[in-house]
């Protein structure tokens, strides 16, 4: 429930600001982790949105300024004001279950600022797919990260934020690690990418028209590329069934195994 109401903060607050400050129907891509560096329940999201707009009207094309998106202070205080809002009327509905007057005195105990980290713009498209690649199916840890295994206790790496991104260990015991990393598992069917403004799917019209704003010469329909081998070559410059040891030979499928039936 609350990862829903997070989603449903999130979106309100960057349409309504746009709509306010630039004076556009914005689109974005939402996507959900739940983890930060040392496995710890750390919900937030990860938000990539086009640099402008689709006027009120249906117009024009508004695009934003190169210093910034929208203002930051702007965000943080509609942000909290939405969240903690929306959390409320879930408590004293009964939709999040537990103690009324303990929910409510924690929530008054929250900070006045809050923070929203926004990034420079990615350069270009490539740079778009690339960061979606390495964010939206992202686990919360890779096995890359995993440096030790000895049958009881598990140690991984991690970057300490509050030392300056210093790499350092972690031990734990195999349950307690198994236990951090469940947390992680979202409920079943729970959608944890999502598209909002002119990117979602019931506003291809409006998506359509931001493209004739953008372009108006037309475009002829891309080739479609033979193959998903053909398409990771076009867009990441390398053949992803290059063998990983040798870095020469190709890996050949001899056998696809059927999927396990529980």
């Amino acid at each position: 429930m609350c990862l829903t109401l997070l989603f449903e903060a999130v979106s309100e607050t960057l349409i309504e600001a746009a709509r306010t400050k630039l004076k556009a129907t914005i689109g974005f891509t939402a996507v959900l982790h739940t983890w930060n560096q040392q496995l710890g329940f750390h919900p937030h999201l990860h938000c990539v949105v086009p640099a402008g707009g689709l006027s009120l009207d249906g117009s024009r094309w508004i695009p934003t300024s190169r210093r910034f998106f929208l203002p930051v202070k702007r965000l943080r205080k509609l942000f909290r004001g939405k969240l903690l809002s929306k959390i409320e009327r879930a408590l004293r509905s009964g939709e999040i279950h537990g103690d009324l007057a303990k929910g409510l005195a924690l929530l008054r105990r929250t900070p006045k600022v809050w923070n929203v980290y926004v990034k420079r713009p990615l350069a270009g498209p490539g740079h778009v797919v690339r960061y979606l690649s390495r964010y939206v199916h992202r686990i919360a840890i890779a096995n890359s990260r995993i440096t030790d295994y000895d049958g009881a206790s598990v140690t991984f790496r991690y970057k300490d934020r509050a030392d300056g991104n210093a790499t350092k260990h972690r031990t734990l015991g195999g349950l307690e690690f198994a236990k951090l990393f469940l947390q992680h598992v979202l409920p079943p069917r729970f959608v944890r990418i999502r598209h909002y403004g002119i990117l979602a799917a019931r506003r291809r019209n409006d998506l359509a028209r931001c493209r004739e704003l953008l372009d108006p010469q037309p475009m002829a329909p891309p080739e479609k590329d033979s193959s998903w081998v053909v398409a990771f070559e076009r867009l990441f410059g390398s053949n992803p069934l290059s063998c990983p040891a040798c870095k020469t030979g190709i890996l050949v499928a001899t056998r696809v195994l059927p999927p396990m039936r529980r």
